[in-house]
C-alpha cells in the first residue's frame, strides 16, 4: 500500500474547520453514547509500563517543544486519514515532571488538529497494577487539570488496568478520591474497569461516578473464541448495561501476519476483530486501537509517524466498527491503487483499456459500447475494473469471463453497498417505472423518469442510500429521508463527504460559472465552463475534494493539489458515477 500525502497548507484549513467543529460536536450531542469515539493509541516504542519518561512514537529524550508539535502534526495526519479523532497517550508522574513542555507541545497540536485526548495514566515497570506513588500520582493529575480543566477536546483516564485492587479498594481508594481533586467535568474523565479493565459493571453501578464514562480493554488472547457471534457475546457481558457510558480504550489484533481481515474465517484473530468491532457498531460504542503508532509491535497501523499502513483490511474493519466511512468510499471508489484514494483514471473506449495513473499500460477489458462500472464486489477494500452491458443487462468483473445477469436495456446501473455487507451489490434504477432493483435485496419505486439517480450515505449508517435528484425542479429526494431543493436546472450533482463527517452532502458543480455548491458549505469557484466535475478523494484526506477533468487538454485539477495530465479525447473519466455522467454529460459509457 502506498503512502498517501496530504498537501499541508490544505490540510491545516481543514484540520482547522474540524477541530472548530469537534469542539462543539460532543456537547451538541449532550453525549448520549460514545459512537463518535474512533480512536488510536499513540504509545512508547519500548513500553508504557515505565518508571521513567515515556516517550511516544517518534518522540525521543531530546526532542525540543517545537519538534514534537511536528511529530504529532504527522500523527494526526496519518490518523485522520483512517477516521481516527480520538487519541490515547499514556502518562505518568515522571513524564509529567520532567518532560511537561513537550508533553503540552504534542497534545496542543493534535488539539489544533481537530483531535481530542485521551491522557491516561500507566503503571509503572513492575507491572502490578497497583498506584505506586499515590501521592506522586495525585500531583501529577492536578498539574494536568491546572491546564487541561475546561478543555472540552482532552480526557483524563485515572489509572491503566488496575488489576491490583481489590473491586472495593479500586472504588473507594482510587476512584473516589480522584474525583475529589480533580475539578475537570465528570463527563471527561475515564475510569477504567476492573482487573486489566475487563469489566466496567462494577464501576458503573457505583452511583458516585453516573457522570464519568467507563473504561474496557479486550485482546484475542482473553478468549480465544473461534466465531465472531462468541466475542460479541463475550463484550455485551462485560459491558453490561453501561455501554452508552463505556469506551474500549484498548483493542487489537496482529497486523504483521498476512491476515486478511476483510474475509470471514474461523481464526481467532479474524473473529475478535470482525466480532468486536460489530459489537462495538451494534452497541454504539466507541473504541480506540492498540496501537495506532508505535514501532516493534506487531498489532501497529503505522510503525512510525509518517509511515506506511500495515494492513489495510484490519484498517476496513476498525472502519466499519466506528461507522467511518470515507470520502472515496462514499463517492463509489475509483481506488485501484491504494484504499481509499481516488485515482486518476480513465475507460477509452476505443481500445477498451482501463488507464490508471501512473501506468501507462492499460488493463484491456469489456467491450466499446459496455457502461464501466468500478466498485468494490469483491470486499477487498479496493475497486474492480467491471462493465455493464446494456444489451444484455449482464454484469462482468475484471478478470472474469462469465457474466451475472442483472437488469435489462434500458436501466441505468447504480451499483453499491445498499445492504452494508462491505460489498457492493448490483444495482440498476429503471428509468421507465423509476424503480431500483438491488441484488440481494428489495425493489423500490423511487423517483420518476428523467430524474438523475445520486446514492449515497446521506444517513449515515454504513448502508448505501438511494436517492434521486430531479433537474426539473432541482429537488433532491433520499429514500427514508430528506427531500430538499438544491441547485437549478443544468446543475451536475455531485453528492460527496465534502466536510468529512462520514456522511454525503448534497452538491452541484454549475457549468454555467464553474462554481460548487455544497449544502451546508461554502460556495467555491473551481474549474471553467467545459470542464467535468470529478470530486474524490485524491490523497486519502478523509474528505471529498473539489476536482475537475479539462477534456480540450487532459487535465486534472485537484483543489489544493498539483495538476495532473491524464488520459485523451474520448476517453471517459471513471471518478464521476455513470449515472451521472450519462444524463448531465451525454456519456454512454
Amino acid at each position: 500500500m502506498k503512502k498517501h500525502f496530504i498537501q499541508n497548507s490544505l490540510t491545516k484549513t481543514i484540520l482547522t474547520a474540524l477541530a472548530a467543529a469537534a469542539t462543539l460536536l460532543v456537547p451538541a450531542l449532550g453525549q448520549a453514547d460514545t459512537s463518535w469515539v474512533n480512536g488510536g493509541n499513540w504509545a512508547d516504542n519500548g513500553d508504557n509500563f515505565q518508571d521513567g519518561v515515556i516517550y511516544p512514537n517518534g518522540i525521543i529524550s531530546t526532542t525540543t517543544a517545537t519538534q514534537a508539535a511536528a511529530v504529532a502534526d504527522k500523527v494526526a495526519n496519518d490518523d485522520i486519514a483512517l477516521g481516527i479523532n480520538f487519541e490515547r497517550i499514556g502518562i505518568n508522574p515522571a513524564t509529567i515532571t520532567s518532560n511537561w513542555p513537550v508533553v503540552q507541545a504534542y497534545v496542543n497540536e493534535l488539539i489544533a488538529d481537530g483531535m481530542y485526548v485521551d491522557l491516561a495514566c500507566w503503571d509503572g515497570s513492575d507491572k502490578d497494577g497497583i498506584i505506586n506513588n499515590f501521592s506522586a500520582w495525585q500531583s501529577m493529575w492536578q498539574t494536568v487539570d491546572g491546564v487541561y480543566k475546561n478543555n472540552t477536546m482532552v480526557y483524563f483516564e485515572a489509572f491503566n488496568e488496575p488489576h491490583g485492587y481489590t473491586t472495593a479498594n479500586l472504588l473507594n481508594n482510587v476512584y473516589a478520591p480522584f474525583l475529589s481533586f480533580i475539578t475537570k467535568s465528570d463527563d471527561h474523565l475515564i475510569l477504567d474497569g476492573t482487573g486489566y479493565a475487563s469489566d466496567v459493571t462494577a464501576v458503573g453501578a457505583d452511583s458516585r461516578f453516573n457522570g464519568c464514562k467507563l473504561g474496557i480493554h479486550i485482546y484475542p488472547t482473553w478468549g480465544s473464541y473461534t466465531t465472531e457471534s462468541a466475542w460479541e457475546s463475550s463484550l455485551t457481558t462485560h459491558v453490561g448495561s453501561y455501554a452508552s457510558r463505556t469506551i474500549m480504550t484498548e483493542m487489537g489484533a496482529p497486523s504483521l501476519s498476512g491476515l486478511d481481515y476483510d474475509v470471514a474465517s474461523s481464526d481467532v484473530d479474524v473473529c475478535f476483530i470482525r466480532g468486536i468491532s460489530q459489537e462495538c457498531r451494534t452497541l454504539s460504542m466507541g473504541f480506540v486501537y492498540w496501537p495506532a503508532h508505535r514501532a516493534n509491535d506487531g498489532f501497529t497501523l503505522y510503525g512510525t509517524p509518517g509511515g506506511v499502513v500495515s494492513n489495510p483490511s484490519l484498517v476496513d474493519r476498525l472502519q466499519y466498527g466506528w461507522n467511518f466511512f470515507t470520502a472515496a468510499s462514499i463517492w463509489g471508489a475509483v481506488d485501484f491503487t491504494v484504499i481509499d484514494q481516488t485515482d486518476y483514471s480513465v475507460f477509452r473506449p476505443s481500445n477498451q483499456g482501463w488507464y490508471v495513473q501512473p501506468s501507462g499500460n492499460p488493463t484491456l477489458y469489456g467491450a466499446s459500447t459496455d457502461v464501466v462500472v468500478p466498485a468494490d464486489y469483491n470486499g477487498t477494500g479496493q475497486s474492480q475494473r467491471a462493465v455493464w452491458r446494456p444489451s444484455t443487462g449482464d454484469w462482468y468483473i475484471y478478470p472474469s469471463l462469465n457474466p451475472t445477469h442483472f437488469g435489462t436495456t434500458g436501466d441505468i446501473p447504480v451499483p453499491g453497498d445498499y445492504l452494508g455487507t462491505g460489498k457492493a451489490q448490483f444495482a440498476v434504477f429503471r428509468p421507465s417505472n423509476g424503480t431500483w432493483y438491488i441484488n440481494g435485496g428489495s425493489i423500490i419505486q423511487w423517483g420518476t423518469n428523467g430524474d438523475i439517480p445520486v446514492p449515497g450515505f446521506y444517513n449515515g449508517d454504513g448502508k448505501l442510500d438511494m436517492a434521486v435528484f430531479r433537474p426539473s425542479n432541482s429537488k433532491w429526494y433520499v429514500y427514508g429521508g430528506q427531500q430538499t431543493v438544491f441547485g437549478t436546472n443544468g446543475d451536475i450533482p455531485v453528492p460527496g463527504d465534502y466536510m468529512g463527517i462520514g456522511k454525503t452532502q448534497l452538491a452541484t458543480w454549475r457549468p454555467s460559472n464553474a462554481t460548487w455548491y455544497v449544502n451546508g458549505g461554502t460556495n467555491v469557484q473551481f474549474g471553467v465552463a467545459g470542464d467535468v466535475p470529478v470530486p474524490g478523494d485524491y490523497s486519502r484526506s478523509g474528505f471529498t475534494q473539489l476536482a475537475t477533468w479539462r477534456p480540450s487538454n487532459n487535465t486534472w485539477s485537484v483543489n489544493g493539489l498539483t495538476s495532473v495530465t491524464w488520459g485523451t479525447t474520448g476517453d471517459v473519466p471513471l471518478p464521476l458515477p455513470y449515472a451521472i455522467r450519462h444524463y448531465s454529460l451525454g456519456y454512454s459509457n
